[in-house]
């Protein structure tokens, strides 16, 4: 999913009754995993690399596909959570709840680009029947259901946001989402099969 998503769901999941570092946590957890994805993209036009190039080539280097998979392991943030429990911060157990809930959403939701969820246990990438943004797996159906998730978290959240600089960024962020959920894909297939 795209992460303005995860940011989004994870806190209307995870933010009740919070205080403000334990809502930071949720934050840095929900966009975590996804960090990879930035530091490529940008490294990519720094570099002069198209596009193309970049997520249909050197996204799948080993090396890029063992950093993204530290950062999007179930034994790391299960042992993360579990220490969180041992010394008794709830910000390090919301982090961790935070991390997971990214894993479980992009795992119904990558084919081709998925991530070794088990890592360093298993290098195994489970491929989803239903991607949420490949028009060739289903993409509209994903996108579809990002953007209704999206929608009811989005009708939950902003009446308990306090500020309207918190409800601008939300309602920013669901705006941004419908542009990288369904128009940046569509275009981003019919460039791909051109």
């Amino acid at each position: 999913m795209n992460t303005p998503t995860h940011i989004i769901l994870n806190y209307a999941l995870l933010q009740d009754k919070t205080n403000k570092k334990e809502k930071w946590a949720i934050l840095i957890g929900s966009v975590l995993p996804d960090i990879t994805i930035f530091f490529m993209f940008f490294w990519a036009l720094v570099m002069g690399i198209d596009q193309s190039t970049l997520w249909r080539e050197i996204y799948f280097q080993p090396e890029w596909q063992f950093v993204k998979n530290i950062f999007n392991s179930v034994p790391f943030a299960l042992i993360i959570l579990t220490f969180g429990f041992a010394i008794k911060k709830r910000w390090i157990q919301l982090f961790s709840y935070s991390l997971l809930i990214h894993y479980v959403l992009d795992f119904f939701t990558h084919v081709n680009d998925g991530h070794a969820h088990f890592f360093p246990l298993t290098n195994f990438i489970y491929q989803s029947p239903i991607s949420y943004w490949d028009q060739n797996f289903y993409g509209t159906l994903g996108s579809t259901i990002e953007l209704s998730l999206l929608a009811v978290a989005v009708l939950y959240i902003v009446p308990r946001l306090e500020t309207w600089y918190m409800k601008s960024l939300v309602i920013a962020a669901l705006l941004l989402t419908i542009f990288g959920g369904v128009i940046a894909p569509l275009l981003f297939s019919f460039s791909m099969a051109s």
